[in-house]
C-alpha cells in the first residue's frame, strides 16, 4: 500500500468541460514519506477549449506555456494509467473527491479510458483530507493552529492551514506546491493525533462506514461535510433514514434540526421552502451521504470524549428527542426526498463529452476503446479503418469523431471536421459568455502582477485565435 497524493490546476470550474492544464503528485509510503521523485506535468489545451480568465489569473499558466512544454490530453491519459494508476496506490487530495477526481474521470471519459477503475480496481482507492481536516478542527482541534474567518468559524482553506502551522506552501494554486503543502499537513496530523488520523483512515473504507451507517437499525452518528453550518465547523449528528437510488447512497437527516417544523408543513408548503434554500445555498436538513466519497464519519461515542457536544453545539437530549420525533412520524422524509430529487435541467443540449454518467461502456465496446487507445500510440493513421457503426454506445460515434479531429484531425473525413468545426462552435459560443463576465471581474482587479497580466494578454490572443479557427 502506498499514498499517491496528487492535484490539478485547470482552465476553469465546470467539471464536465474544464481541461487540466497542469497535473502535480508524489507517491509516499504509509507515513507519508516520498517514494521516488515528485511529478509535475503541463497538460496542453485542445481547441475547443476557453479558458477561464479568473482560473488562469490564479494558476498563473499560460495556454501557450502549456502547447510548448505539456503534452496532449491523450498521452497525458496513458501516461496516468501506465504510470500513475499502479496497483495498491491510495490516491489522496485536498477537495479531490468533488472536484479533481471528477476532472480525472472526464478527462479519461474523453479519451477512451475508463473513468473509474483508475481509484478502485486492483486493490486502488481515494481519500479525502477536507472533510478529515474539518472533524478534526471541530473535536480535536488541540495541537494545530487554525484560522477564522471575519464571523469567527474556523476555515479550512489549504494554504491558511499551511500558513498558520509553518508549512512550507510557497506558491498557492501551483499543483506542485499544493501537493506538498498537503503531504506536511497529514504528517502534522499524524503526529499530533495519530489515532484519530488512523480512524479516520480506516473508516475511509465502505465496509466499514456501513458498520456506522446502515438502515437495519439506523443509529446517530457524527459527520462532517460542506454543506453543514460553518459555525458548528461544518460538524452534526446525523441519522439514516431511507435508501438512495443505489447501495451507496443513502439520504441522512441532520439532527440539529427539529423535524417537527417539517412535519407540519404541506407538501407545496416544503417544495417552496426547499427551492428557496436551493436558490440561496443553504442548507436543508436532509442530504445524500455517498458511501464510495470517503466521507468523514465517526460514531456518536467520540462526543462523549472531552468536551465533544459543546465543541459541535449540540447535546444528547435534543439528538434523542429529534430521532424520536422522525421514528414516530417519518412520512414527511419522501416529501423531502422528491423535492431535492428534482432534476436539474440544463440550458443546452448535452455534448457527448459532457454525457460521462449516462451509463456505462459495455460488452464490445469496451473492446472497441482499447484498440482505439492502442491504435492511438502505435499507428494513429489506422484510427481510419474504425467504423463509427461497429459501437453499440450511441455516445461514442460523436466521441470518437471528436477525438479524431482534436489529436489526429488527418484521419477525420471531411463530414466529420465538418461536424467538429460546428461543435467548436457551440462550445466557443457557451464558454464565451463565461469568458465575458470573468473577464469584466478581473480587469477591475488593481493588483495583478506583471506575471498575472501577460496571462491575461496571451489568453486575450488564445480566444481571438481560437475564434478566427471556428470562423474559417
Amino acid at each position: 500500500m502506498n499514498f499517491f497524493f496528487y492535484d490539478l490546476e485547470t482552465s476553469g470550474l465546470d467539471k464536465a468541460n474544464a481541461h487540466i492544464m497542469q497535473f502535480a503528485g508524489q507517491r509516499t509510503d504509509e507515513n507519508f514519506n516520498p517514494i521516488g521523485d515528485a511529478v509535475n506535468i503541463l497538460i496542453q489545451l485542445s481547441d475547443d477549449c476557453l479558458p477561464s480568465p479568473n482560473a488562469l489569473v490564479v494558476t498563473g499558466i499560460s495556454p501557450y506555456d502549456a502547447q510548448q512544454n505539456g503534452m496532449s490530453e491523450w498521452e497525458f491519459c496513458r501516461f496516468f494509467i501506465n504510470e500513475i494508476a499502479l496497483p495498491d496506490t491510495i490516491f489522496v487530495g485536498y477537495n479531490n473527491i468533488r472536484y479533481d477526481d471528477e476532472i480525472m474521470r472526464y478527462t479519461l471519459w474523453r479519451n477512451f479510458y475508463d473513468p473509474y477503475q483508475w481509484h478502485w480496481q486492483n486493490n486502488r482507492s481515494r481519500w479525502d483530507l477536507l472533510d478529515v481536516m474539518r472533524m478534526l478542527s471541530a473535536l480535536r482541534p488541540d495541537g494545530l493552529n487554525w484560522v477564522y474567518d471575519e464571523d469567527g468559524c474556523k476555515i479550512h482553506k489549504l494554504e491558511l492551514l499551511a500558513q498558520a502551522n509553518h508549512i512550507k506552501h510557497e506558491h498557492a494554486h501551483d499543483a506542485l506546491s499544493d501537493v506538498f503543502a498537503t503531504i506536511d499537513l497529514a504528517k502534522l496530523v499524524l503526529q499530533k493525533h495519530p489515532e484519530y488520523l488512523r480512524y479516520m483512515f480506516k473508516n475511509r473504507d465502505k465496509e466499514e462506514l456501513q458498520k456506522i451507517i446502515h438502515l437495519r437499525n439506523p443509529q446517530p452518528f457524527v459527520y462532517s461535510s460542506g454543506r453543514y453550518d460553518k459555525r458548528f465547523t461544518k460538524t452534526t449528528v446525523a441519522y439514516p433514514v431511507l435508501q438512495g437510488a443505489n447501495p451507496n447512497e443513502i439520504w441522512v437527516y441532520n439532527l440539529r434540526h427539529d423535524p417537527e417544523f417539517w412535519q407540519n408543513i404541506s407538501p407545496s408548503e416544503m417544495e417552496e421552502i426547499i427551492n428557496a434554500k436551493k436558490e440561496a445555498k443553504e442548507e436543508v436538513p436532509l442530504k445524500i451521504i455517498k458511501l464510495n466519497r470517503t466521507p468523514a464519519v465517526s460514531t456518536i461515542r467520540v462526543l462523549d470524549k472531552g468536551n465533544g457536544w459543546n465543541l459541535i453545539g449540540l447535546d444528547p437530549k435534543t439528538v434523542k428527542q429529534h430521532q424520536q420525533k422522525i421514528q414516530q412520524n417519518p412520512t414527511f422524509i419522501q416529501n423531502m426526498v422528491q423535492c431535492l430529487n428534482q432534476e436539474w435541467q440544463a440550458d443546452h443540449e448535452l455534448e457527448v463529452e459532457e454525457q460521462l454518467y449516462s451509463g456505462f461502456i459495455q460488452g464490445g465496446d469496451v473492446a472497441m476503446c482499447q484498440q482505439i487507445r492502442d491504435l492511438s500510440w502505435q499507428n494513429p493513421e489506422d484510427l481510419k479503418a474504425i467504423s463509427t457503426e461497429s459501437f453499440n454506445d450511441n455516445r461514442l460515434p460523436d466521441l470518437f469523431s471528436h477525438y479524431k479531429c482534436r489529436y489526429f484531425p488527418q484521419t477525420a473525413s471531411e463530414r466529420e471536421q465538418d461536424e467538429y468545426q460546428a461543435y467548436r462552435k457551440r462550445m466557443f459560443e457557451r464558454q464565451d459568455v463565461l469568458f465575458q463576465k470573468d473577464w469584466q471581474e478581473v480587469q477591475q482587479h488593481n493588483d495583478l502582477n506583471d506575471h498575472q497580466q501577460r496571462i491575461l494578454a496571451d489568453l486575450s490572443k488564445w480566444r481571438d485565435e481560437l475564434m478566427k479557427s471556428i470562423e474559417e
